[in-house]
């Protein structure tokens, strides 16, 4: 009995030991790939560990399926081993495919790409002289809400003065696009640097130079700066040419990385993946009216990126930053980056003509959603997507526009252009703009014909927007927008230090009939000091007794002024409409002597 239980005691035994054999091995293995994984990568632990795990599956199913070739198969291992080792090795070399030629791991993270794009980005700081509006030179005595202060100001008749004007500094992001010893471009957002009186740019070194704006395009906010490095060392310049990547190849769910200088801090390095593309975003302003397809991507941004580049994998642009959507104001993980596939061909443009040409329609238009496709029997099913579009519903056509010429009808429902497809990702105003001007293109529309919805084809010679908008036919966007033929009408009133232009058609029903002249913007000199007489937004309507109709006009006017008076500081008056209101005040008349430069130019 004693025997049958040392048997027994023992047959426990090597059970024991055979299962503590197993669990050792197993916890073991583990441990030595993290042990590995401090004099290599985190990525090559957890690659030996799953290696280990995948030769354990496939040699149990060998020795299943195989038991009698077991050394064969261990060979097989043995050759599988040294070509994983064979591609870790390459790894480490810096090799890499062609679609990802920047390895990232886990312990390195995307610092190769930071390193790469670095020298490229910069900071954008500008200043802006703000104007106040006016407020009464009598003091509140009541609080300000009482019923006698106006009582008081109506007795005594007060006047009403315009307090000093005040800079505003705001910061932004930037890259540089290209540089030799001379100058460099650099790409930032519009609306960074729109109405900007000075704008300077601040490199990863700390370095500050100067910048002028080249050229803009407010309706996409791109802008182009330009740095003067003539005289500079070369070698005192970290500044690098970044190339650009091709947002069409990005897919949902892929890295991105964003670069930029959110509130001030410097050049600040974040990732994300790209969450959406061809998002349309309703951001106000102009730009919200050509740019419909955002890259939506949760890599954290902030006030102060704008203008910054969204980098792919490859450390190539492939955005640029210029919204985010916050309810606190601050990266909520939904950044919005203009895809390069739209900027890059702006870019190009801008710096090679200083402006844009779009083709131009003619219509207003609006989406029309799968609901109203169905209901017009444009398609059968189109599922319960709300943000597929189907075309483009024309809700009006400008008169004599190349829409009206050719025969397009208020409530046609444009759906193809050339053969492209109007939709979400295409828009109409995106395939109108980058067809070539005075190209005839075929449209497809979509109308209705004593009941019945039709396919129409129709030929129609596209238009050039940006001489639409400079015959008037097109409104402006914005109000201080200067368009290509006001700047060349633009004339520079060196006595006055203003430049003015004829008065603006769109603001002309705003003004009195006298009101022929209007001021662009003023030399900035003029308002380090005190309140400036004279304010963009004016309209000179008589200097010195004359009555101003054209800028050339005035510009004779002062210039004889000037040399009537000679050294004198007597002042002469100007009569101008500010505020819906007309007002005289008084100027000093500024030599005019080499003052007629064209510095300042802010498109």
């Amino acid at each position: 009995m004693n025997f049958l239980k040392l048997i027994k005691t023992a047959g426990m035994a090597i059970v024991l030991i055979a299962v503590w054999e197993c669990a050792r091995d197993r916890i073991a293995a583990p441990i030595i790939n993290r042990a590995d994984s401090t004099n290599g990568s985190v990525t090559d632990a957890y690659a030996k560990s799953a290696q280990t795990h995948d030769h354990d599956k496939v040699d149990d199913s060998k020795d299943k399926d195989h038991k009698g070739a077991p050394k064969e198969d261990k060979s097989k291992i043995e050759k599988t081993e040294e070509a994983t080792a064979g591609k870790k090795e390459e790894s480490k070399t810096g090799d890499a495919d062609d679609k990802n030629p920047i390895a990232i791991s886990f312990e390195k993270g995307f610092e190769d790409i930071a390193k790469g794009a670095m020298n490229s980005v910069v900071n954008v700081a500008t200043m802006q002289i703000i104007e106040e509006h006016g407020r009464s030179a009598f003091p509140d005595m009541f609080g300000g809400d009482s019923p006698f202060d106006d009582l008081f100001r109506e007795f005594f008749d007060f006047p009403r003065r315009r307090p000093p004007p005040r800079k505003a500094h705001a910061l932004g992001s930037g890259f540089v696009i290209f540089v030799n010893k001379k100058k460099a471009y650099i790409v930032t957002n519009s609306h960074v640097v729109r109405n900007a009186n000075k704008v300077r740019v601040i490199l990863s070194d700390k370095k500050e130079l100067d910048a002028e704006m080249y050229a803009a395009d407010h309706r996409t906010d791109i802008a182009i700066l330009e740095v003067n490095l003539e005289g500079l060392d070369p070698s005192s310049v970290k500044m690098t040419a970044i190339n650009w990547g091709d947002s069409e190849e990005l897919n949902e769910g892929n890295y991105v990385v964003a670069i930029g200088n959110p509130f001030g801090l410097g050049s600040t390095v974040t990732h994300g993946i790209v969450s959406a593309k061809g998002r349309n975003v309703a951001l106000g302003g102009d730009s919200s009216t050509l740019v419909e397809e955002f890259i939506q991507h949760s890599a954290p941004i902030n006030m102060g990126n704008s203008g910054g580049c969204l980098l792919n994998t490859k450390g190539e642009v492939v955005g640029i930053n210029t919204a985010i959507y916050s309810p606190n104001g601050g990266s909520v993980g939904l950044g919005f980056a203009i895809p390069s596939k739209m900027a890059r061909p702006i870019v190009e443009q801008l710096i090679a003509r200083k402006k844009i040409t779009r083709g131009w329609l003619g219509v207003e238009v609006h989406p029309v959603n799968t609901r109203q496709a169905e209901s017009v029997g444009l398609i059968k099913k189109g599922g319960l997507d709300p943000s597929r579009i189907f075309g483009a519903f024309v809700s009006k056509v400008v008169p004599q526009s190349p829409a009206e010429k050719a025969g397009v009808m208020e409530g046609d429902i444009v759906i193809q252009v050339n053969g492209m497809q109007v939709s979400e990702r295409a828009p109409l105003h995106a395939l109108v703009g980058n067809a070539e001007v005075g190209k005839q293109i075929d449209m497809l529309v979509w109308r209705n014909q004593g009941g019945k919805w039709e396919a129409n084809h129709i030929a129609v010679k596209i238009g050039n927007f940006e001489e639409a908008i400079d015959n008037g036919v097109v409104e402006q966007p914005g109000g201080n927008q200067r368009s290509e033929r006001a700047k060349n009408e633009e004339a520079h009133i060196p006595e006055l230090r203003c430049w003015v232009i004829p008065m603006p058609k769109s603001r002309a029903k705003d003004c009195p009939a006298g009101a022929r002249v209007i001021i662009t913007r003023i030399k900035e000199d003029s308002a380090s000091f005190g309140e400036p007489p004279l304010l963009p937004g004016d309209s000179i309507m008589n200097l010195g007794g004359v009555k101003i109709t054209t800028p050339q006009q005035l510009k004779q006017v002062a210039s004889k002024l000037k040399k009537d008076k000679g050294n004198s500081d007597e002042p002469v008056s100007v009569v101008l409409y500010r505020d819906k209101s007309t007002r005289m005040v008084a100027v000093n008349l500024a030599s005019g002597v080499g003052n007629d430069d064209k510095s300042g130019d802010d498109d």
